[in-house]
């Protein structure tokens, strides 16, 4: 299910960047999908908005948790999950990531992200 409409997507991209013959920014904005770990059928999407300028768009059919990487500037030293400096704990730790509830719909990705999408009920036959 989810499958299909990932291939769906990139085909109807790929054929509106053929029809004006070779102007294909539209699709460069990698999107890749994996087996989401201890998630029977879940998928989880790594969506990398390169574009420096612009925000991008997806329309995502099931419900996701969502994890997006920014940065104020692209060589910051500080990085945001979700809007939140990431920082070490007291104990030198790495924090506990927390997601944020993606409804169905539209989603936007902002300029210079790094975005995971965990769907974990994707029903997707290929992730066991």
């Amino acid at each position: 299910m989810l499958g299909d409409a990932i291939h769906e997507f990139f085909s109807q991209r790929a054929q509106a960047c053929g029809r004006r013959h070779g102007d294909c920014e539209e699709i460069a904005n990698p999107v890749y999908a994996h087996c989401l770990r201890n998630h029977p059928g879940g998928v989880a999407l790594l969506v990398i908005n390169a574009d420096g300028q612009q925000v991008h768009d997806v329309t995502l059919v099931p419900e996701a948790e969502r994890y997006t990487l920014t940065a104020k500037q692209l060589q910051d030293r500080a990085v945001q999950l979700n809007g939140k400096t990431l920082e070490l704990n007291s104990d030198s730790d790495v924090p506990e990531f927390e997601g944020q509830r993606t409804r169905t719909g539209r989603i936007s990705f902002a300029p210079a992200s790094v975005t995971f999408l965990a769907i974990p009920n994707a029903s997707n036959g290929s992730c066991r």
